[in-house]
């Protein structure tokens, strides 16, 4: 209730009192859409101002005041319409307003609920009736709702009126309180709605956005402090005695995706039960813990919110569902809400995947229906973002799942899969941003897709995000992830299984390229016994298996039984695929690497076989194949562990010129043969000579790439070494500060890469007179290499020569 104002005003002398029914004014408060038949004061009686029309919302408990979105309210525009998602604080911000206006003095604050068209009109009428307008005589409904908007625009008096939840902006067209009284009142709407009618009218039109990370942990802290239950966000860790507060207070607001709605649940929840923050989210982690179970509204949120937070946040799914494409809104919610909530591209929604599971729909009608969920705020569409545009809040993806009947989740998952699938680059190189962002979807698939993904026979799409993050050089992640499958593939369809087989090959991959060798062959060997059980299909996986654990023996120095092993798998396919099939190529192709990796010993045999296998893959594959201009840069490779130096340059000249015309300039493999080139030039020409080269592939690498990429990382080792031998001590010293901090994060302080990069940095300080630095740095490298290569190893030996050489003064 609103107190009587001291001071009372008489009326404009236009304005009249009218009998109605349907409304109240009394001290000062008119309840709009009341019911029952009430007696206004007596015409002589003069109104009380000001005057509040309608029920504002109290404060919420820990109201979070967001002054950059309040200023943004606060702006210039007649009219201000707040639109978002169910849950992000709309209604709470605006009636922040409105209990502003009203200590302000402004004379009328109107609070209308605008989430039923049919009513809207009816509370302008008992609107009208209230201020007294003088055209509001009751002849119709309508009448008396254009004679409050006429109030609007002629009264002296200053106003505001609030339209909250407008459920269908269409209906709202010529209803719309008038910008001509913007002089002396304001308009404040909230929908979930981002339909074109909420714009025009100089209505400016605002996103309202989850609060940040810092709100959301201020938000949970004030709750906790107003109940005296302060411990909930300051845990501390009985294991070590650490307050791990702001980090499980953190990771909590992140979980719930900083949702103002499901932090006000969540609170509540926790202070009832007498829950920290990071057991909390414990149970919230807990795929087998339902949304309404983690954040059930009987824990007592206290804000009146009135329904379940799943049924808040997908409360406009059913319209949605009614609204033209009709019947489409449900199948599209369910894809997205297996996807990424940091965005998926909007070409998913164009794809025959995706047109197939909307019941054989055309690519416009399934961008529609995605436009349609963004009309209706269950999702975001940014259109200036292709590669991650499309955004479904975390929350509300999670309460569209658990709608989803198991029996019908599957078709869901496969469908999405076959979407990103069908829009994954056929090059990562291609689309760099855009494999990123399909990795990034591949995993919450995977999260949330449970074992659809792997049944009946695994999945291609979770085979094609591996590969990426071990093409990238995201070696950690690659290796986890591949773990991960590896568990799920074995628990869905056995050791034994061709999918299962393929992921275990793969973990052994992300093993071997981490120098955890030892593992590697473990993998591989258990896998090649299981793989003997698996006839027919399986013969590919074996021969893979098989050139994999050759490799790994040559890399542990069982050279002859891994070439023995190699020239086996070789003859197998001949046999089984004859001499001109791929698979014995690229066979024969791998066992030219094991002769190359074993060293001058080998090389002639290297050679021989290298180029028979170029020439077979001319002639049977075709000139421009990516696997033929490959052979051919292995066979200058060749050349060059010959000494054929006359034929090795030439030849790179040529594969160089091949692969930017054939794969183009931008192609991983474009990007190698630069490098090989330059290093050519190096070997041959100088230093001086290799430099340009040298310096646009670390360039091309690490645009295209990115800074992670084993291209990127040897081509920028070279770049050092070259500009070392120029004798630029000083650039090299820069881009050798960059080699160690890529090292480290990427393969850890320990691996050997990384130690040696440490060790020419020390060289590079040392000539540019950073002796200090240098020495110090080369101390803790030689003894970390001692501890991690043992003191035996030719590096440790190199390192700990030099130190003692700097330490006795020999500077040279």
């Amino acid at each position: 209730m609103v107190d009587r104002h001291e001071t009372h005003e008489t009326h404009e002398a236009h304005e009249t009192h009218n009998s109605f029914s349907g409304g109240d004014v009394h001290g000062g408060l008119f309840q709009a859409g009341s019911i029952g038949t009430l007696v206004l004061p007596s015409p002589r009686e003069p109104l009380t101002w000001p005057l509040r029309i309608g029920a504002v919302p109290d404060e919420a408990t820990a109201f979070q005041p967001r002054a950059a979105l309040r200023r943004r309210i606060g702006g210039s525009a007649h009219t201000a319409v707040l639109t978002g998602g169910g849950g992000v604080g709309k209604t709470q911000l605006v009636a922040e307003r409105a209990r502003h206006a009203l200590s302000a003095g402004t004379d009328l604050v109107v609070w209308l609920d605008a989430s039923r068209p049919d009513r809207l009109l009816p509370q302008y009428a008992d609107a009208a009736r209230a201020v007294r307008a003088s055209r509001a005589v009751g002849e119709s409904t309508e009448a008396d709702a254009r004679a409050f908007l006429d109030w609007l625009a002629t009264s002296r008096r200053s106003w505001l009126v609030v339209l909250d939840d407008i459920a269908e902006p269409a209906a709202l067209d010529g209803w719309w309180p008038p910008a001509a009284g913007a002089a002396r009142g304001r308009v404040l709407a909230t929908t979930r709605r981002r339909d074109a009618a909420l714009r025009g009218g100089g209505r400016a039109v605002l996103e309202v956005d989850p609060y940040d990370a810092s709100e959301s942990v201020d938000y949970l802290r004030a709750r906790f402090d107003e109940a005296e239950e302060p411990r909930l966000l300051d845990e501390t860790d009985e294991t070590d005695g650490t307050d791990g507060t702001d980090e499980a207070a953190g990771q909590l607001c992140e979980a719930l995706g900083h949702l103002p709605l499901a932090l006000g649940y969540a609170a509540a929840y926790m202070i009832n039960e007498g829950l920290p923050c990071g057991s909390y989210l414990t149970r919230l982690a807990d795929r087998r813990t339902r949304l309404d179970e983690a954040l059930p509204r009987d824990g007592g949120d206290g804000e009146g919110y009135g329904r379940e937070v799943a049924a808040a946040l997908t409360l406009s799914l059913e319209a949605a569902q009614r609204a033209r494409p009709v019947g489409l809104a449900e199948p599209a919610a369910r894809l997205a809400a297996y996807l990424s909530p940091t965005g998926h591209p909007e070409a998913f929604w164009e794809t025959r995947a995706v047109t197939d599971f909307l019941d054989g729909r055309d690519a416009a009608e399934a961008r529609s229906a995605m436009r349609l969920l963004h009309r209706y705020a269950l999702l975001t569409h940014q259109t200036g973002d292709p590669a991650q545009g499309v955004r479904i809040h975390a929350l509300t993806a999670r309460a569209v799942r658990e709608s989803v009947p198991e029996q019908e989740a599957g078709a869901v998952v496969r469908a999405a899969a076959d979407a990103l699938l069908e829009i994954w680059p056929e090059d990562d190189t291609d689309d760099p941003a855009l494999a990123s962002v399909l990795r990034t979807n591949t995993e919450a698939l995977t999260e949330h897709g449970g074992d659809h993904l792997w049944l009946p026979d695994g999945h291609e799409l979770m085979f094609t995000a591996g590969a990426s993050w071990l093409n990238r050089g995201m070696f950690g992640t690659a290796t986890a992830y591949w773990e991960g499958l590896v568990r799920r593939g074995r628990a869905c369809l056995g050791d034994t299984h061709l999918a299962t087989l393929g992921a275990r090959s793969f973990l052994a991959d992300a093993y071997r390229v981490t120098d955890r060798v030892d593992e590697a062959i473990a993998v591989l060997e258990q896998a090649l016994t299981d793989a003997r059980e698996t006839p027919g299909a399986g013969r590919a996986r074996r021969f893979a298996l098989r050139s994999s654990l050759a490799d790994c023996y040559v890399k542990t120095g069982r050279t002859t039984e891994g070439i023995a092993l190699q020239k086996r798998t070789v003859a197998a396919c001949v046999r089984s695929y004859g001499r001109k099939h791929e698979r014995t190529l690229e066979a024969q192709q791998e066992l030219v690497a094991l002769y190359r990796s074993a060293g001058p010993a080998y090389a002639s045999d290297a050679l021989g076989l290298q180029e028979r296998v170029a020439a077979d893959y001319r002639r049977h594959v075709g000139a421009g194949d990516p696997d033929t201009i490959l052979a051919h840069h292995n066979l200058a490779a060749c050349y060059l562990e010959n000494g054929m130096i006359d034929k090795a340059v030439p030849l790179r000249e040529r594969v160089l010129a091949d692969s930017e015309r054939h794969l183009g300039e931008s192609n991983a493999q474009t990007l190698h043969a630069r490098t090989s080139l330059a290093l050519s030039y190096w070997y041959t020409r100088g230093a001086e000579a290799a430099l340009p080269l040298l310096e646009r592939a670390a360039t091309d690498n690490e645009r295209l790439l990115g800074a992670h990429h084993p291209l990127f990382i040897d081509s920028l080792d070279h770049l050092v070494n070259c500009l070392w031998e120029a004798g630029r001590y000083e650039e090299a010293r820069n881009w050798q500060e960059r080699v160690l901090a890529d090292d480290t994060a990427r393969l850890g302080p320990e691996h050997r890469d990384t130690l040696l990069a440490a060790g020419k940095l020390a060289m590079c300080l040392w000539e540019t007179g950073a002796r200090t630095r240098a020495a110090r740095l080369l101390k803790q490298t030689a003894a970390d290499m001692r501890g991690v290569l043992g003191p035996d190893d030719e590096d440790t030996r190199v390192a700990e020569r030099t130190l003692r050489r700097w330490r006795g003064g020999d500077h040279g």
